[in-house]
């Protein structure tokens, strides 16, 4: 059965990864099915989450987002828990969220999913300030995803995030705490993912079938070199291996409190959001989202 909504609220993000004719697009599609709806604009981040608690304060049932994940999860901090379920349409350079959901990564295909494609509950992260939908990054991946500046991305595409995985090659370890549920591991590594769902879209790899967006768990991910990063990006962008990433140290749990040597960087959908150490928990079918659906 298609969705149908009375009032649809746009938040465009107008400094993403993409150059095309949005509102055109979006107002074909609507106006075809005689939807109403209205639309904002980010400036910066924070606008998204008091841009969607206005529009639901003003009766939106549907909120939509155009742009990377870091405006995605802006918007998600304000509807989370709300049961106003979020569409999300690809206007990033990895869309990694998008890729997560299933949604198609042309805007027309994309738009037209948030009247065919399911309204399924998902479960997101949780640190002390915020919500998130992907995960934590902190290590390599932090540095890599916050090097990688606007012009790199727009030249280079998500081969930009590779290019600087690269230029990790004498990256030192750390060592990492892990404080899971009731057990405590210690580990050396380069880099941490606490990860909600399976796919890292800037890096083009999925790690394997049982890390699901909707389990109530949160997957500890702890990479020890770099050539283990370089080698899951390239057998994924090759074809091999796809969804399945090799050589990493994996664990499962509803909560991680994770302490360093020293205090790092902590990255949440690839906006800094602190220093370690840090603590984390799943809330689980904490956000509704029109997504491809995951029954078999």
């Amino acid at each position: 059965m298609p969705n149908n909504f009375d009032h649809i609220h746009v938040i465009i993000n107008p400094d993403s990864g993409r150059d095309e004719a949005i509102l055109n697009t979006i107002n074909r599609i609507f106006e075809a099915r005689s939807v109403y709806w209205t639309v904002s604009i980010t400036h910066t981040f924070g606008d998204g989450q008091k841009l969607a608690q206005q529009a639901i304060q003003n009766g939106a049932d549907l909120i939509v987002a155009y742009g990377g994940d870091g405006t995605i999860v802006d918007i998600v901090n304000g509807i989370a828990e709300t049961n106003i379920p979020l569409a999300v349409l690809p206007g990033g350079t990895g869309n990694g969220i998008v890729k997560e959901f299933g949604i198609p990564l042309n805007l027309r295909d994309a738009t037209e999913a948030i009247f065919t494609h399911p309204i399924e509950p998902i479960d997101l992260g949780y640190t002390s300030s915020s919500y998130y939908i992907l995960r934590l990054d902190i290590g390599i991946i932090a540095d890599v995803v916050g090097n990688t500046n606007s012009d790199m991305k727009g030249r280079w595409g998500a081969m930009a995030y590779l290019m600087n995985t690269a230029n990790q090659l004498n990256r030192a370890s750390h060592t990492y705490k892990l404080e899971l549920d009731n057990t405590t591991t210690i580990i050396d590594g380069i880099g941490c993912i606490v990860t909600n769902a399976n796919k890292i879209g800037a890096l083009h790899f999925g790690f394997n079938e049982y890390v699901r967006i909707d389990d109530g768990l949160l997957d500890v991910i702890i990479m020890t070199d770099v050539g283990t990063v370089i080698q899951n990006v390239a057998f994924n962008l090759i074809q091999l291996n796809r969804n399945v990433a090799v050589n990493l140290h994996h664990w499962q749990s509803k909560s991680v409190k994770i302490t360093l040597e020293e205090s790092l960087p902590v990255l949440a959908d690839g906006e800094q959001i602190g220093h370690s150490p840090f603590y984390t928990e799943v809330q689980h079918h904490a956000l509704q989202v029109i997504k491809k659906s995951s029954k078999v």
